[in-house]
């Protein structure tokens, strides 16, 4: 994912949602992934951002897609932050990954460059596709 800033305009701020899965409700079980252990951890029903890749799935973990970011490390650059939402009333389950650039003296204009993989399958599938891309991608 790209996103450009124009010249001539100064920000000392920019937030990238960088990637955004829209899932329907039935995918209300969610997940974190420790890269330490390799492993898929449980995560709380609710909404926020955490360090770790998260996954969302349907309870009975036939049905699971997540979001991961290898390492790449950016000047004035925060993240991946990774978010994971449940809109009860709208019936809608979330997850992105978030980027935050700052600079009190000025985001130089340019493109900033995010890499993103989005496993999918089983819940036992993406946590083997996120242990091996972590292995592969370090």
């Amino acid at each position: 994912m790209t996103f450009s800033l124009p010249d001539g305009v100064r920000h000392t701020a920019a937030q990238f949602e960088a990637l955004t899965g829209y899932m329907p409700p039935k995918f209300n079980t969610f997940w974190q992934f420790y890269s330490a252990a390799g492993k898929l951890k449980p995560l709380e029903l609710k909404r926020g951002e955490i360090k770790n890749p998260v996954v969302l799935a349907t309870a009975d973990g036939k049905y699971a897609m997540g979001i991961y970011a290898p390492s790449q490390p950016q000047p004035d650059t925060r993240g991946p932050g990774y978010g994971r939402w449940y809109f009860e009333k709208a019936q809608v389950a979330k997850w992105n990954c978030v980027y935050r650039v700052q600079n009190t003296n000025g985001i130089p204009a340019g493109d900033y460059r995010y890499r993103m993989l989005v496993p999918f399958g089983t819940v036992t599938q993406v946590e083997t596709m996120l242990r091996e891309w972590q292995s592969a991608l370090r």
